[in-house]
């Protein structure tokens, strides 16, 4: 089943165009990398798909619904942790997910268990602000996650992370891939990635150079994931 469908996605501002005729798929229980240099469009679309910035023109779908007609449906089956963390930094870790539950109207997954699964067991009873920033990006990830969604989307959701924090990041989220949930993650960080990502999108001034499964890629062209992002990014 295609959890996320992005078809013929535009974007543009003052004339100049941003996001040029972008379409791809993730499938459920895949994890996909938007890959792209810093100024790529990378971004630009993921808040078009979440709709925080307004689409010029194209279609997204998530979960069999439409954005535009059926938008409550289809951003509730989505999980979202951008750059800005927007945790409440005076209340506890444990407080900050109890808040999110509070407002979930569906299922979600029990507060200890998410805690266990990021790491942050220890830390649930303190107090945001004294948390690393390693330590808010995986809170940040953990109440995206705590609802269970169709979909998870994260914007370079290791940049502030070191190396054996990131793998066992992508870790997790493997693990909660495997479960079903599909992933959609943007980054420029290669080398941290390419163990996990089924697929890839490779992005350039806001068109797609490349797209496919992983394997098949590396297969065709004959080159590592570095190398090829370097060739066409």
């Amino acid at each position: 089943m295609c959890v996320l469908k992005v078809t013929n996605l535009c974007k543009s501002y003052k004339k100049k165009q941003i996001v040029n005729n972008i379409s791809f798929e993730v499938a459920r229980g895949e994890m996909c990398a938007l890959l792209g240099a810093n100024g790529s469009g990378k971004t630009t679309i993921t808040h078009m798909i979440t709709d925080l910035t307004h689409k010029n023109s194209g279609k997204v779908e998530i979960a069999g619904y439409d954005l535009d007609s059926e938008y409550k449906k289809a951003i509730s089956r989505v999980g979202m942790c951008f750059d800005k963390f927007m945790l409440f930094e005076d209340m506890s870790g444990y407080e900050n997910l109890k808040l999110c539950t509070s407002l979930c109207t569906g299922e979600h997954s029990s507060i200890e268990d998410i805690l266990d699964c990021f790491g942050l067991t220890d830390a649930a009873g303190e107090k945001v602000k004294n948390y690393s920033s390693g330590m808010k990006q995986k809170l940040a990830i953990a109440r995206a996650v705590i609802k269970k969604p169709d979909l998870l989307i994260m914007d370079e959701p290791v940049n502030t992370l070191d190396h054996k924090s990131a793998k066992e990041l992508y870790h997790t989220l493997y693990l909660l891939k495997e479960q079903g949930m599909s992933v959609l993650i943007i980054t420029h960080l290669i080398k941290d990635i390419e163990p996990y990502a089924d697929s890839v999108v490779f992005i350039k001034n806001g068109v797609i150079q490349l797209k496919g499964k992983v394997k098949d890629i590396i297969k065709e062209k004959n080159k590592d994931m570095e190398e090829i992002y370097d060739e066409l990014c």
